[in-house]
């Protein structure tokens, strides 16, 4: 259980720091960040309005910390078990345990260091 524990907690540092820290504008990783929300994310002009559109892969690879913390743990645990054997509750737990530490980060760095 301990393992699954940190494959959660690893992925959701990960996630947090990725898509939260590092590929925002001025940062080590802003490069990346930049040419991914120009490809996934478009805002067009309708009718005089502005029409925000984002592409389905959006949020899972940049644009949602809990949402990429998601996709690494579903992949992460998927590799793990072809050497520890699948079992399907412990998979939605690791996603599930991503997510909740992914918040939880990401309400501490909210709260005490910004």
């Amino acid at each position: 259980m301990l393992e699954l524990l940190s494959i959660s907690f690893m992925c959701a540092v990960v996630a947090f720091v990725y898509a939260e820290i590092i590929t925002r504008p001025g940062e080590v990783l802003a490069v990346v960040g930049r040419w991914l929300r120009d490809l996934l994310y478009k805002v067009e002009v309708v009718n005089g309005r502005e029409v925000v559109s984002e592409h389905w892969l959006y949020k899972p690879l940049i644009g949602c910390s809990k949402c990429v913390a998601g996709q690494m743990a579903l992949w992460s645990y998927l590799i793990w078990s072809f050497h520890h054997g699948y079992h399907a509750g412990h998979h939605v737990f690791v996603i599930c345990m991503a997510i909740l530490m992914t918040l939880c980060i990401k309400s501490f760095f909210n709260k005490y260091i910004l």
